[in-house]
């Protein structure tokens, strides 16, 4: 009876993670209205340089704020399985594996995100560059 509601438990964390993330792609799509290809409008004989650089930098820049809303959930996620733990230290052990996986794969992406800005800001014509950080 225990496992059927674990089970259970897990198939509704599944669903409310597959909504969220849905969702979440649904409102950066309307983020992004113009999409995250640049429309290379800035170069009448094509793509060049930098709108190579600026997809690259809306990429990242989306991958980011995915990471951001999967991070929050998983240390949500974490944090409940801590909170129930009841003394279980293999419980404890999880959740902290978990907290400890997020953080480093957050700090992956936010180094990716920076080094792409750090870069595009570098080489980039600053009239066609949004930037992040102002």
């Amino acid at each position: 009876m225990i496992l059927e509601q674990i089970n259970k438990n897990k198939i509704l964390f599944k669903i409310i993670t597959v909504s969220v993330f849905v969702l979440f792609l649904f409102n950066m799509s309307v983020a992004y209205g113009a999409g995250i290809v640049p429309a290379c409008a800035s170069n009448p004989t094509g793509c060049g340089f930098d709108d190579m650089l600026i997809l690259a930098q809306n990429i990242i820049t989306f991958i980011l704020y995915i990471a951001a809303t999967i991070a929050v959930i998983m240390f949500t996620y974490a944090g409940i399985l801590y909170l129930t733990a009841s003394g279980k230290s293999g419980q404890i052990e999880q959740a902290h594996k978990i907290f400890l996986n997020v953080l480093i794969g957050f700090i992956i992406v936010l180094s990716a995100w920076l080094v792409i800005n750090t870069i595009a800001n570098a080489l980039l014509d600053k009239s066609n560059f949004k930037t992040y950080l102002e």
